[in-house]
C-alpha cells in the first residue's frame, strides 16, 4: 500500500482527499492510533481526546473510502486527523525523535501539495545512493504497479521477471565484490603480522635489559636500534608486510587510523649485544653536561652516549652515566 508513512519501525497511514469523499481541511488525513502509538502514548484515545481539537478528527467509515487499494477499516470507522492535529500530538508528545518525525510528516505534506500523491514505496528507492541498483528498482516498481492495474498483462509480466533477474544479478555482483573487498582488507592486515617468536625483546625492553634510560628516565626507545646499527641487524620496516629473521622480527599494527610497525630483538640478536658489550663497553661523552642556572644548577643535564661506526649518538640521564662511565 503507497498511502504508508514508514518510521523508525512504525507504520502511519494515511488519506489524501482523492482517496475519500468527503471534504476535510488540508491535504492529508493521518491514523490517528499509530499516530499516537508512535509517538509513545500510553491510551491513543485519552491522547487524540485530549490534545486534538474536534474538528481536525474524523471518523472514516469503509464507505467514506474510494481508493480501492486501501485497506479494509474496522466496521465501526477508525479516527483520522488532520495535518493541525498531527502536529498537536507530536508537539504534546515527550518523545525525543517526535521532532524527527515532525520533519518527516512535513516532507510528506510538502510532496503532496506538489505532486498530488506520496509513494513510501518511491521514496526509500530515491534514497538508494547506487545509481544503478536504484534505476533497477525503479523499473521492478513500475511493472509491479502496472501488473496491480492490469493483472493480465503478459508484457509486464515478463518484463517484471527480467528486472528482477537484473535487480537480483546487480545485487550478487556487489555483494560478491563486498566479500572481496572484506578479504583483500584482512589479507592486508595478515601482512602487517609475522608470526611473533617466543622471547623476542622490543626495543625499550632492550634498554632495560642493559639501564639505558633516556634524560626523561624511560627505557631509551633508540638505543637497541643504535646496537642493532653497529652490528649491521637494523631492519629499517618498509612498506606494511611483516619481516622476520634469526635476529629481527617486524609486524605493523594500526594505532589510531595509522599503520606503525613493531620491532623486537631475538634471543640470537640479544646475544650478539651482550658479546659487544663486553668486548668493546659504551661510549659516553666525558665529562656530561650540568645545569648552568637555575635551581638544579650544577647537576646533572646530559650525556651522549656514542656509536663509532655509524656516527650516531643518544643522550641517556645520570642513571646510565653513573653505571658506564669510565670516570666513576
Amino acid at each position: 500500500m503507497s498511502n504508508l508513512i514508514k518510521f523508525e519501525g512504525f507504520n502511519v497511514e494515511f488519506l489524501t482527499k482523492e482517496d475519500v469523499n468527503f471534504y476535510f481541511e488540508g491535504n492529508i488525513l493521518f491514523h490517528g492510533g499509530q499516530t499516537s502509538d508512535l509517538l509513545n502514548y500510553s491510551n491513543s484515545r485519552k491522547a487524540i481526546g485530549d490534545h486534538v481539537d474536534e474538528e481536525s478528527k474524523h471518523l472514516v467509515k469503509n464507505s467514506d473510502v474510494t481508493n480501492r487499494d486501501f485497506r479494509k477499516l474496522n466496521n465501526a470507522g477508525e479516527t483520522f486527523i488532520t495535518e493541525d492535529g498531527i502536529i498537536d500530538l507530536i508537539y504534546n508528545s515527550k518523545l525525543p525523535k517526535a521532532k524527527a518525525f515532525k520533519k518527516t510528516v512535513k516532507r510528506v505534506i510538502k510532496q503532496i501539495q506538489v505532486t498530488g500523491r506520496y509513494d513510501e514505496v518511491e521514496n526509500q528507492i530515491t534514497q538508494i545512493e547506487d545509481e544503478t541498483e536504484k534505476a533497477l528498482r525503479q523499473k521492478v516498481y513500475a511493472f509491479e504497479n502496472v501488473i496491480k492495474v492490469t493483472p493480465s498483462d503478459m508484457f509486464a509480466m515478463v518484463g517484471l521477471s527480467t528486472a528482477k533477474s537484473e535487480l537480483e544479478s546487480y545485487l550478487s555482483r556487489v555483494r560478491l565484490e563486498e566479500v572481496n573487498d572484506k578479504i583483500d582488507y584482512l589479507d592486508s592486515k595478515v601482512k602487517k603480522a609475522t608470526v611473533l617468536r617466543e622471547g623476542d625483546l622490543s626495543p625499550e625492553a632492550v634498554a632495560r635489559k642493559y639501564n639505558i634510560f633516556s634524560i626523561n628516565d624511560n627505557p631509551h626507545p633508540k638505543f637497541a636500534e643504535c646496537l642493532a646499527r653497529e652490528l649491521n641487524l637494523y631492519i629499517k620496516p618498509e612498506g606494511n608486510a611483516g619481516y622476520q629473521d634469526d635476529y629481527v622480527s617486524v609486524n605493523f599494527t594500526d594505532r589510531n587510523g595509522v599503520t606503525v610497525p613493531l620491532l623486537k630483538y631475538s634471543k640470537k640478536a640479544v646475544e650478539l649485544f651482550d658479546e659487544y658489550i663486553e668486548e668493546n663497553g659504551l661510549k659516553l661523552d666525558e665529562p656530561p653536561k650540568y645545569f648552568v642556572r637555575g635551581s638544579k644548577k650544577g647537576s646533572y643535564d646530559y650525556t651522549y652516549m656514542r656509536f663509532s661506526q655509524h656516527d650516531i649518538a643518544i643522550k641517556v640521564n645520570e642513571t646510565t652515566y653513573k653505571l658506564y662511565s669510565k670516570l666513576k
